[in-house]
């Protein structure tokens, strides 16, 4: 072809590019005799894709013309690369914004954890998306705000303009899992089945995880069955859904079946079949296990999988051998540390709790401190240790003191009497 037109030379720049050669491209952008935007988007998103915003930019600024896609080009990258400030500068020179735009911006937010900003371009958003809405809902999922991420799929629902797609409900079955919540797996199950929405691998994974976790692993296991298609993942969440409820013996059932179908194993199947065998008790097969890892599939044992061991082997005398793996491997971790320290208390080897616990405190590791929640009506509230977070804070401590001082007047008056 000796005559190329405009998409042609896009074309080949648009394949250099996607194959990463950048100066090839160049030089092919370079030589062309007219371009238009869509020669210019393809350069930038190419560099974008790279990572490169600082050439990206520099042929941005170049541009005769801009559209669109050519701004969001480069909030995107920005966003990508965790330059939300470059990103937000970008935007607000936009004179045109579209929908895309500021669902940008909105992830970019969420993506750092600054979700009251994400929260604030949202609720300023003048038209949503299904984009937009699954935006914000992960944002809450991945900052660990479940309860919030279940109020902007509700506000969704009843806004009613969108039907909700894998990644939505998806997004939504994994909050319901970490809240822990009946009520909501009972809902939103309900929800999934009414709407006829198809069994995805994703989606069947999410469920069996949140019924697991709900404790109802007669469904998590029906969901298993149901699936047509299985990836690792799934044999993983159901092996770790039985342990979890402490059928231990199960969990190994489903390890054996998936080792017979011939699934490629990874690592994290075998810490959730190391998990059963240490929740269990199971100490022969958890050898077993571990040994088949190494020899078997050439699998070197991670943290992970040392942490399972010590659980495992908490009275036995290898112990030492695996916690000095564990301090070796990841000396800074808290949870491995304190796991350590309570397997020595257990054996009463109390120089070994002295010395994790004086290790943590020479490196200035705290220990993380656990959580507790509890539904009220619809809404599930999650508290720490003297939790400063809650937005009702005072009226609870105010009512938890006003019951622990009745509390001591009604002992005091027992013993009057």
């Amino acid at each position: 072809m000796v005559d190329r037109d405009v998409v042609s030379w896009n074309s080949i720049v648009g394949v250099y590019m996607s194959s990463g050669d950048a100066t090839g491209a160049m030089g092919f952008f370079e030589a062309m005799p007219e371009r238009n935007v869509v020669s210019w988007n393809t350069v930038v998103a190419g560099f974008a894709r790279m990572g490169d915003m600082v050439t990206a930019w520099a042929v941005f600024d170049r541009m005769p013309s801009r559209n669109a896609v050519s701004w969001n080009l480069m909030i995107s990258g920005y966003a990508t690369s965790g330059d939300v400030e470059a990103a937000r500068s970008v935007f607000d020179r936009m004179d045109q914004k579209d929908v895309v735009s500021w669902t940008a911006m909105v992830s970019a937010y969420a993506k750092i954890g600054d979700l009251d900003t994400a929260n604030e371009l949202f609720d300023h958003m003048p038209v949503k998306n299904l984009v937009s809405w699954n935006a914000m809902i992960t944002g809450y999922n991945h900052n660990s705000r479940y309860d919030e991420a279940l109020r902007t799929f509700q506000l969704m629902m009843l806004e009613g303009r969108f039907r909700p797609d894998e990644a939505t409900l998806v997004s939504v079955v994994s909050a319901c899992a970490q809240l822990g919540s009946v009520e909501y797996c009972n809902w939103i199950s309900s929800f999934i089945g009414k709407s006829n929405i198809h069994l995805t691998v994703a989606l069947g994974n999410a469920l069996i995880d949140m019924f697991a976790k709900c404790g109802d692993v007669g469904r998590a296991q029906s969901i298993f069955y149901k699936m047509e298609t299985r990836c690792i993942i799934t044999w993983t969440t159901m092996i770790s859904g039985f342990a979890f409820n402490g059928l231990c013996r199960d969990a190994l059932l489903v390890y054996n079946n998936m080792c017979r179908e011939g699934v490629q194993l990874d690592d994290t199947v075998f810490i959730a079949a190391l998990a059963a065998c240490a929740h269990g008790g199971l100490l022969q097969e958890g050898w077993s296990i571990f040994n088949e890892m190494v020899e078997r599939y050439n699998i070197q044992p991670r943290m992970e999988h040392y942490g399972c061991m010590v659980d495992l082997l908490g009275r036995a005398e290898l112990i030492e051998y695996v916690s000095k793996k564990i301090t070796e491997l990841e000396p800074f971790n808290s949870s491995y540390q304190v796991l350590v320290s309570n397997c020595s208390a257990l054996e009463g080897r109390w120089d070994g709790v002295i010395d994790a616990r004086t290790s943590m405190r020479n490196w200035g590791i705290e220990k993380v401190p656990g959580s507790s929640s509890i539904q009220v009506g619809s809404e599930v509230h999650e508290f720490l240790a003297k939790d400063t977070r809650h937005k009702r804070r005072k009226e609870i401590y105010e009512t938890v003191d006003g019951l622990m001082a009745l509390m001591r007047h009604t002992e005091q008056a027992h013993w009057v009497r």
